[in-house]
């Protein structure tokens, strides 16, 4: 959605992938340049604040224009402004050699993640199906990547933060369809360093904590010299619920105001 912000003088239309009043503000200081740190209040042409319970609403209604304020900075006077201009162009300078740096070590890695990827779909059972159907209609199915997904998780071995950025780069490098051509780096539904989201994260933890806790069987019995016999067998993952599916179904609730729909995820989550 596409969403007119002025900061200062400049005004400048700004996409956002979804209602989210953070994701907002994140979009706001890369594009103005504001550096990351600096606290932010939003407000509409009449001088009204507007919040993250009223932002959502806000954005159907037509021709709005969201005036932000740095309440840092746009407080001070002239010499304020002009030490403000000047960190302004540092900053600037500063944001964009990281960016470069950043897009130019992911280009070095993307190729040998890419090949990673490949290399497990390759090699374990069912892999090589995902590559055909990317193959075939340019994109993969929900339900394949849930599989994809779940191949590669089970390749890892306590994966660091680095490891797990390194497999999404190499999904999104191996799949190109698969980017998020909103967000800043492309993969952050597939891994989220700064939140510790997205689906490989899920994943990850539903595997752990699946594996750590144990299952006794609800269906045992006791022998008759007193020792336990027990007939279930340790839980798998499937006896857990699917935190990557919980995940998705609060998500949807988060972003509707249909009641009946929400009713209804509330059903499937347990809730």
């Amino acid at each position: 959605m596409i969403v007119k912000v002025q900061f200062r003088n400049q005004k400048k239309y700004i996409k956002i992938p979804e209602a989210c009043f953070d994701i907002f503000i994140t979009e706001v200081k890369e594009r103005f340049s504001i550096p990351v740190n600096n606290i932010l209040s939003v407000e509409d042409e009449t001088g009204t604040e507007v919040d993250d319970y009223a932002f959502p609403d806000l954005l159907t209604t037509s021709g709005i224009c969201f005036v932000i304020k740095d309440e840092l900075n746009d407080s001070g006077g002239t010499d304020t402004l002009s030490v403000t201009s000047k960190s302004s162009s540092e900053n600037d300078f500063y944001s964009g050699t990281l960016k470069r740096f950043r897009k130019e070590e992911e280009a070095l890695q993307g190729p040998q993640a890419k090949n990673l990827i490949k290399q497990v779909l390759l090699t374990k059972p069912g892999g090589s199906d995902e590559l055909k159907e990317y193959e075939e209609k340019g994109t993969i199915s929900p339900a394949t990547r849930k599989v994809m997904v779940n191949i590669l998780v089970a390749d890892m071995e306590n994966p660091s933060a680095t490891d797990k950025e390194k497999y999404a780069l190499g999904i999104v490098t191996l799949f190109p369809s698969l980017q998020d051509p909103h967000g800043k780096t492309g993969y952050q539904h597939f891994y989220d360093g700064q939140k510790g989201g997205g689906f490989l994260a899920w994943r990850l933890k539903s595997v752990q904590r699946a594996t750590r806790l144990p299952v006794r069987s609800k269906d045992s019995r006791i022998e008759e010299n007193g020792g336990p016999m027990l007939r279930g067998e340790i839980g798998h993952c499937d006896d857990h619920p699917d935190e990557q599916r919980f995940q998705e179904l609060i998500s949807v609730m988060n972003h509707t105001n249909d009641r009946e729909v929400i009713m209804k995820k509330m059903r499937h989550t347990g809730i």
